[in-house]
């Protein structure tokens, strides 16, 4: 079924999109806020996974499953320690986190 749902995204099928977050979009979510331990930085990521999915779908290969595909650049990313809040609301999230975005973090103030 995934590589059916691949083929259908390389030739522009919204509908195939829809079908692909509503697979995915719960697993992704729940991978990401136990890596960073923020519903904020959780959402954001997702949806510019799917962004990037959509942008980049003529690049899927059909012979790799989706989630392969989905999941991949996320394991590989560098993700901020939860001790530290990154990406204050006047800032832009980069996608996908980099150590040079790491950087500009800062750490939380003990209470």
């Amino acid at each position: 079924m995934e590589l059916s749902l691949t083929s259908a995204l390389k030739q522009n099928s919204t509908a195939a999109l829809e079908e692909a977050y509503s697979i995915h979009h719960a697993q992704l979510y729940s991978f990401i806020y136990h890596k960073t331990q923020s519903a904020y930085l959780a959402e954001e990521v997702v949806q510019l996974t799917f962004i990037r999915l959509w942008k980049q779908r003529d690049q899927l290969k059909e012979n790799v499953a989706l989630q392969i595909q989905l999941f991949g650049p996320l394991e590989n990313s560098h993700w901020p320690s939860p001790n530290l809040y990154c990406w204050p609301k006047d800032q832009k999230l980069r996608y996908p986190c980099s150590k040079e975005s790491i950087k500009g973090c800062f750490r939380a103030q003990q209470s």
